[in-house]
């Protein structure tokens, strides 16, 4: 009986923590508004505001979920909720360098929190953003790589 239970509860875990098989999200052009802020070496905060467009198709959609830098550390404690996804960036025997959590308002609009930990190497920096779908064309934005709009 003790297998049988740990079994279920690992299946049932296994279901619930997976990616979706389909998107939460429309496939196409989105553009997204990030406001973040770092703390500066004189204890001053400063904020800075992007906005980019990214091409979201279905072959691509998860990968944009994370961290997409060629040697960055991998995610970690992910989970997957009906309305969103949230996971911590950690390089394996170090601590975490950032949390990370999506809220999907609608398949047009999600909003993303994010929190990095401070570090030799970089400043602490919480940001906010939200996007929005465009349109189903990407046009000249390449799946491959978002475009800094301003």
């Amino acid at each position: 009986m003790k297998i049988l239970l740990t079994t279920a509860t690992t299946l049932l875990a296994a279901t619930f923590f997976q990616a979706p098989t389909t998107a939460p999200m429309k496939m196409g052009l989105w553009e997204t508004t990030t406001h973040y802020k770092t703390q500066q070496p004189d204890g001053t905060e400063k904020i800075n505001t992007r906005i980019f467009r990214n091409c979201t198709t279905e072959t691509n959609w998860l990968k944009e979920m994370g961290p997409t830098a060629p040697n960055a550390c991998p995610k970690t404690n992910e989970v997957w909720s009906k309305n969103g996804y949230s996971f911590d960036v950690a390089c394996p025997g170090k601590p975490k360098v950032a949390s990370i959590s999506v809220h999907f308002d609608s398949p047009e609009s999600e909003h993303v929190v994010m929190h990095m930990l401070p570090s030799p190497e970089t400043p602490k920096l919480d940001g906010e953003g939200d996007a929005h779908w465009v349109s189903a064309s990407c046009g000249d934005v390449s799946p491959d790589h978002p475009v800094l709009v301003r």
